[in-house]
């Protein structure tokens, strides 16, 4: 799931296209005016969260072998 901080519908929609991405893309066009970037205080881009279901950050800018760890330890704790 991806959230995109840019504020040209048309520029946003080519990049998803060129980006080729498989996941869902979602923007409210409001770039760094957007609620999103004070609710989650992002300082800059691109920037990564691993949220839980109750909107808490379990995670943020893990990337590589970090990511994998993250989620293989996440998901392998009962009930989870």
């Amino acid at each position: 799931f991806s959230v995109s901080m840019d504020t040209d519908l048309e520029k946003w929609n080519r990049a998803v296209s060129v980006d080729g991405a498989e996941w869902i893309q979602v923007s409210d066009l409001l770039g760094s005016d957007s609620p999103i970037y004070r609710l989650y205080k992002i300082k800059g881009l691109p920037t990564g969260y691993i949220l839980d279901e109750n909107k808490k950050i379990l995670g943020k800018d893990l990337r590589g072998p970090d990511l994998y760890n993250f989620v293989k330890s996440y998901f392998g704790k009962p009930g989870n």
